[in-house]
């Protein structure tokens, strides 16, 4: 009877697991989650022009980026700009090919989507760029996948950009 105990609370354990996680063990509903929470973060760091997100200077920035001390799940790394505008700019994924991250890209929108129900929302898609972008002013939020212009390294970055403006 101990031995069947605990095979049913095994089992409720693993049934709870596999629920939580998924089938792959990532949890998917703490990822969206906490995308939101970062974004929204981010969002608010705004009204100081980012400066309270600023960590280390980033040697290539001329004195003008900085790496971002809260970045967005999935992100390889996210910066500070400031050098015609403030704005948070996180890197995703790089590829010599944009249907490669056509996938990604989609996840990227619908998330942001998620995130800022309440903004308004336009796509654009043409050769060198294709952007769903976020609007509230005086802020902009918006996911791209971009052409590169550097022939020694060609291909498509694939990034998340919040922008405010400060009316320049």
């Amino acid at each position: 009877e101990e031995d069947s105990v605990k095979k049913t609370q095994f089992l409720f354990a693993l049934a709870l697991t596999t629920l939580v996680l998924g089938r792959d063990g990532r949890s998917q509903a703490p990822e969206a989650s906490s995308f939101c929470a970062n974004l929204n973060s981010i969002v608010s760091a705004a009204d100081n022009d980012f400066r309270s997100l600023r960590g280390a200077p980033d040697p290539d920035g001329d004195g003008h980026m900085w790496f971002s001390k809260i970045s967005l799940p999935g992100a390889t790394e996210c910066e500070v700009e400031d050098p015609a505008g403030p704005s948070v700019v996180c890197a995703y994924q790089e590829s010599t090919s944009e249907s490669d991250l056509e996938e990604k890209y989609a996840g990227l929108a619908k998330n942001l989507g998620d995130c800022l129900p309440k903004w308004a929302k336009t796509t654009q898609d043409n050769p060198d760029c294709k952007e769903t972008e976020f609007n509230k002013s005086p802020m902009t939020v918006r996911v791209d996948i971009t052409k590169k212009s550097s022939s020694r390294h060609p291909g498509y970055t694939l990034k998340v950009w919040v922008d405010k403006d400060t009316g320049d």
